[in-house]
């Protein structure tokens, strides 16, 4: 790398230019956590000072152009903690204010990585959607104030019940189900917002009339997480963005099939391969 940069440097100079600029990347100045290769930067001031040239230092961090390529690997493979900048990402869109009432349906790892987020906005209620019981525990550790399993009880009714009969002010759909693409429409208020985060199972059919004429509901799309993963990480240390015990199974790459089979059964919430 150094001697990549001898070369270009030198090229500056025969070219009578007095400045370069250089590229670093997140992943090359930590590439793991808390340990920091800060020679690499003074190898690079001192290869300057000894070419006689001015030096401007341009920081990639975590993504460029929706591009994840400049951080680090710890960051990349462990998903369940740095996948919450996309749920974080997903909360913003939603625009939740104190006095709303929330439905998160879908509290997967990307759903259970919201719940922080949207507990910062101080809402009025958090009710919480999945047919799974264990991360429906883990989402009411997490702070949801309510939690429903469709399979077993009403939710409709109830989200109707909460809200006196309005419906929720902003529904979240995490799930990936045709089927919670209706259920969000009916719930929903008028004048809401539906945030659609997840990438479907099926196609979806739904009566447009009730996004238009009926409820004129606001729609919005989210994807990738800009201008999120500083945010994110500091809510990760700092605990307001809670992720423990959502890995709950660990498997070593020998051993890929029984981790497929593992998440197959629903039995986890978070199964990780670990090469």
């Amino acid at each position: 790398m150094l001697e990549d940069l001898r070369i270009s440097f030198d090229a500056v100079r025969k070219l009578n230019g007095n400045s370069c600029a250089v590229t670093i990347c997140w992943n090359r100045f930590e590439p793991a956590e808390v340990q920091f290769d800060v020679k690499y930067f003074t190898d690079i001031i001192d290869l300057v000072r000894e070419m006689e040239l001015h030096l401007v230092f341009l920081w990639f961090g975590t993504w460029k152009n929706g591009i994840m390529n400049y951080c680090p690997a710890w960051v990349k493979t462990d998903t369940a903690r740095f996948q919450c900048a996309r749920s974080l990402h997903g909360v913003e869109q939603g625009r939740i204010q104190v006095d709303d009432i929330v439905v998160l349906a879908g509290a997967g790892t990307l759903g259970l990585g919201m719940i922080g987020a949207i507990k910062q906005r101080n809402p009025k209620k958090l009710i919480v959607l999945d047919m799974n019981d264990a991360r429906l525990e883990k989402a009411r550790e997490f702070g949801a104030d309510i939690v429903l399993n469709p399979g077993r009880a009403d939710a409709l009714k109830r989200v109707l019940v909460e809200t006196d009969g309005y419906g929720c002010d902003v529904y979240l759909e995490v799930t990936g189900h045709p089927s919670s693409v209706e259920q969000g429409l009916e719930m929903i208020c008028k004048g809401g917002r539906f945030v659609e985060f997840s990438v479907m199972s099926g196609s979806s059919t739904a009566d447009w009339s009730i996004i238009g004429d009926a409820k004129e509901i606001t729609i919005y799309g989210s994807q990738l997480s800009p201008y999120c993963y500083s945010r994110t990480i500091e809510g990760i240390v700092n605990g307001t963005i809670p992720t423990e015990g959502v890995v709950t199974h660990r498997y070593p790459l020998d051993r890929w099939a029984e981790a497929f089979e593992t998440a197959d059964r629903g039995t986890g919430i978070k199964v990780m391969i670990e090469p």
